[in-house]
């Protein structure tokens, strides 16, 4: 994808990635992300307005699955951490658990709250991190009975590095999911047997899978620029 990095000090981001080595930093202060091309804003203002065509827009459920401790397999955890944050900013949502500087929510840091696994919003938002056992949640999702849900995960797709797609149902068999105890495809056969809902995949094909390592730089310039185009398009799907 059309993305470059800018390194605005080597010395500061080795002792950054020293004192962080187990933290998922996203990008920190040492890269500036260019700004994507029309072609890649095009293609994912298109394919999210896909996932939502012909869909109810009674409650929404955004799953991000991955591990954050795994590269860039924690692409789909940081897109709901970071969705997580734009609607505390946007809808000046307030509770005792949370104590950040919203405003920076872009590019800011981890902090304990990032670690929240079901952050419902207004009743018809339900970010969902499940980490590596999305199975874990099905009692969940039953009971909140979403008519749409979105899961987002890094996805070996044979495809470029760095290319987000809509993953078939069908194409399940074929994509490499590094994390999954259970197949996404059992996780969905079993959800639609028991509740009337509607469920896209959205795949993240990753950079580097290296077990101890944050999010590559290159996954933490898409990661931003994606969620900022997926967060739009939910506020319009939800009337927000």
């Amino acid at each position: 994808m059309d993305f470059n990095l800018e390194n605005k000090s080597k010395d500061n981001e080795t002792k950054n990635n020293s004192k962080n080595k187990n933290k998922n930093k996203n990008l920190g202060n040492n890269v500036v992300c260019a700004t994507p091309s029309n072609d890649t804003r095009n293609h994912y203002q298109a394919m999210i307005s896909e996932v939502f065509k012909d869909s109810k827009n009674d409650k929404l459920m955004i799953m991000g699955v991955g591990n954050d401790l795994k590269g860039d397999d924690g692409f789909g955890v940081e897109l709901v951490r970071f969705l997580r944050r734009y609607y505390v900013r946007k809808l000046h949502l307030q509770d005792e658990i949370i104590n950040e500087d919203i405003d920076k929510y872009e590019n800011e840091a981890e902090n304990e709250t990032d670690y929240i696994e079901v952050f419902k919003i207004k009743d018809n938002l339900v970010l969902l991190d499940s980490g590596v056992v999305p199975e874990n949640f099905t009692d969940l999702i039953k009971a909140e009975k979403p008519s749409k849900i979105v899961i987002v995960d890094a996805a070996l797709m044979h495809k470029e590095f760095g290319t987000i797609d809509l993953i078939d149902e069908n194409q399940l068999a074929t994509v490499g999911f590094s994390t999954h105890a259970l197949p996404l495809s059992v996780l969905i056969k079993y959800v639609k047997s028991n509740i009337d809902t509607d469920i896209s995949i959205v795949g993240f094909e990753p950079y580097s899978l290296e077990f101890g390592n944050t999010l590559s730089k290159e996954a933490g310039c898409i990661l931003q620029e994606f969620s900022k185009e997926f967060a739009l398009k939910i506020d319009e799907f939800l009337k927000f």
